[in-house]
């Protein structure tokens, strides 16, 4: 299925079409969903939103990570890995201009939307760059990752000042629409010998229906992935949602916050193409790990005690942080399997179950701003939660392969 060892797949695209495919498609990942928390408050404010209903806006496409992580290889074993990716750009495209109609029923169908052609990519990407270039993981990943980061980045810095511009936010979340129809386009010119136009090619050989899956949820370092993937996108999410309206809390304008959410994302760019390139290099990610986790949680200290004192220290330091653990998660998820299949099947469990609960992290982070009437307490349950997530990553960071069950 693989070809020969850390070489390319037989009839794969070459190596730089597998970036430009794997890039674009990662652009888009999260651009339509950071680019709600810059102007939450002004839709919590237009729309007279408490801030849990408010943080349902990314609670809404983590719960569809979760959920369509669980079907994406099913979906991807009958389409095709191409056909699959290239419908989430459709579901991204159509849910982001969804999100110009007026009313809170288009805002919130829309979210659902662009969360779940998000969710495809999310699990999809790493079982491509396994499939068609197991020798360069950590190059593939590490640029997707940037690509991911950066969208993200830039999403947050010109949330507000699109808003401005174009006279509102939900014409600023109408224009992800653009970027995700360009990616679909390159989806469908660059994969096309591999079946995205013409007939899919013929699948490999699989073992009986929910083998591997059943093999992988008896794997410890299956769940360990699958926690650190949780762990950590709920402490990312909670603090992208969130960290916008804390630096408001303390002094800075809506355009201003923006801007220290755009900074931590840019720092994260480096990081994440830097990270995976590490972690290909050696067996053993353990360090990393631990990097990850420590990073973030001297940034969410700062966060939670001293916001006004250094904002943009705290935001390059949890972008930083936040970056490594993230990029890192991906990585180990084809680093750890033996094949496509183990993959795209550990990519779909990790991130299902990883997802599902990180999705209660912006709901219950707002929750408890409106019960404790500050910044401090809900800050501090993401504090709780780097911890149990930097241990899980690095009992993940284990040099070991989880081999394909025998078909």
């Amino acid at each position: 299925m693989l070809g020969t060892p850390g070489g390319p797949q037989a009839g794969a695209p070459p190596l730089w079409a597998g970036l430009v495919t794997a890039c674009v498609v990662g652009a888009n990942l999260r651009t339509a969903v950071v680019a709600v928390p810059p102007v939450l408050s002004a839709i919590q404010a237009s729309l007279s939103l408490s801030s849990a209903v408010a943080g349902l806006l990314t609670t809404v496409p983590l719960l569809c990570f979760g959920a369509f992580a669980i079907v994406a290889p099913l979906i991807a074993r009958r389409a095709g890995l191409q056909r699959t990716l290239a419908a989430g750009m459709v579901l991204v495209a159509g849910g982001s201009a969804l999100r110009m109609a007026p009313g809170l029923a288009a805002l919130f169908a829309g979210t659902l939307l662009v969360g779940m052609g998000a969710a495809l990519g999310n699990v999809l990407l790493p079982a491509l760059v396994k499939r068609d270039h197991p020798g360069r993981v950590g190059l593939l990943t590490g640029s997707y990752s940037m690509f991911l980061t950066g969208g993200a980045a830039i999403a947050a810095g010109v949330a507000v000042p699109l808003s401005r511009a174009l006279g509102g936010w939900r014409p600023q979340l109408g224009v992800w629409a653009a970027p995700a129809a360009v990616a679909l386009a390159v989806v469908a010119v660059l994969d096309r010998p591999r079946g995205l136009v013409g007939l899919p090619s013929p699948p490999a050989p699989d073992p009986p229906r929910g083998q591997t899956g059943a093999m992988l949820r008896r794997r410890a370092i299956a769940w360990q992935l699958t926690a650190s993937m949780g762990l950590q996108s709920f402490v990312y999410y909670s603090a992208v949602t969130w960290m916008p309206t804390v630096f408001e809390s303390h002094g800075s304008t809506p355009a201003g916050a923006g801007l220290l959410l755009s900074v931590a994302g840019i720092v994260g760019i480096p990081v994440t193409l830097v990270t995976p390139v590490l972690a290909g290099r050696g067996a053993d990610q353990r360090g990393l790990a631990a990097c990850g986790g420590a990073v973030t949680a001297v940034g969410v200290v700062g966060l939670a005690f001293a916001a006004g004192a250094a904002p943009y220290l705290w935001a390059v330091l949890i972008g930083s942080g936040t970056s490594i653990s993230f990029a890192l998660s991906l990585t180990m998820i084809s680093l750890r399997a033996g094949d496509a299949r183990v993959a795209a099947d550990l990519s779909g469990m990790a991130q299902s179950f990883g997802y599902l609960f990180a999705a209660a992290g912006p709901f219950l982070v707002g929750l408890v701003h409106d019960l404790a009437g500050g910044w401090v307490w809900p800050v501090t349950v993401m504090l709780a939660l780097i911890g149990p997530q930097t241990a899980a990553a690095v009992g993940a960071g284990r040099p070991q392969v989880i081999a394909a069950p025998a078909g």
